[in-house]
C-alpha cells in the first residue's frame, strides 16, 4: 500500500472532508449473473486529519465447483488452489470487514459488474448489508481520458505510469483501481 500513500495524502489534503473509501475487486467463476466469487481483494482508505490509513482484505474462496480453463488462464487461479481455499464463510468475514471500514462509497473498475456480483452473493448467503453507493473508475476514465485506446484497468493505469504487477488478481487490481481513482479525482492526467 505504500505506493498509494503519496497520492492519497494529496487527495485528503486537497479534499479533507472525503470520507473513508473502499476499493474492491472480485474474481469470479464467470461473467453470468449467478457467478460465484473465487477471490476478493479490498482496500479501505481513511484519513484522521494527519495520516492516511490503509486496511486490506484478501482471500480466495472455494466456490464448490470447478472453474473453466479460461478463468484460470485469465487469473492464474487454479482449481487445485481453490480446492484448498476457505469456503463461502469468507463472505461473512468480508461483511464484517465492510462494517468495520464503514466506507462512504465503494469504488471498482467496472463497478456495475462488481456491485451485481457481491450483492448477488451476499443475498445468496443471506447476508444483509446496506451498501454505500458504488463508483466506477471505468466510467470516470471514459469521460476524462480521451487519448487512451481502451478502458481496461491496465490501459488506464499505464496512462498514469502505474504498473499493475499481477493483472486479474483481486488485490493488485484493487490497488491499481485506487491509484487510478485518486489520479482522476485530482485531475493529474500527466
Amino acid at each position: 500500500m505504500e505506493r498509494l500513500r503519496p497520492i492519497f495524502t494529496r487527495l485528503y489534503e486537497t479534499y479533507p472532508l472525503y470520507g473513508p473509501l473502499a476499493f474492491a475487486d472480485f474474481e469470479t467463476t464467470g461473467l453470468s449473473r449467478d457467478a460465484k466469487v473465487i477471490e476478493i481483494g479490498a482496500i479501505s482508505v481513511s484519513f484522521d486529519g494527519m495520516h492516511v490509513a490503509f486496511d486490506t482484505f484478501e482471500t480466495l474462496i472455494n466456490p464448490n465447483q470447478k472453474i473453466d480453463k479460461i478463468i484460470t488462464d485469465t487469473t492464474g487461479i487454479t482449481n487445485e488452489e481453490l480446492a484448498n481455499a476457505p469456503g463461502e464463510e469468507k463472505y461473512h468475514d468480508f461483511h464484517q470487514w465492510l462494517l468495520k471500514s464503514s466506507p462512504s462509497k465503494i469504488i471498482a473498475h467496472n463497478a456495475n459488474f462488481d456491485e451485481r456480483i457481491i450483492k448477488y452473493n451476499f443475498n445468496r448467503m443471506n447476508i444483509h448489508y446496506m451498501f454505500p453507493p458504488f463508483e466506477c473508475t471505468m466510467r470516470m476514465s471514459r469521460k476524462q481520458l480521451k487519448d487512451i485506446s481502451n478502458d481496461k484497468l491496465v490501459t488506464v493505469a499505464d496512462r498514469f505510469n502505474f504498473k499493475n504487477t499481477q493483472a486479474h488478481r483481486a488485490l493488485t487490481d484493487t490497488e491499481t483501481c485506487a491509484y487510478v481513482y485518486a489520479k482522476l479525482i485530482l485531475g493529474e492526467y500527466q
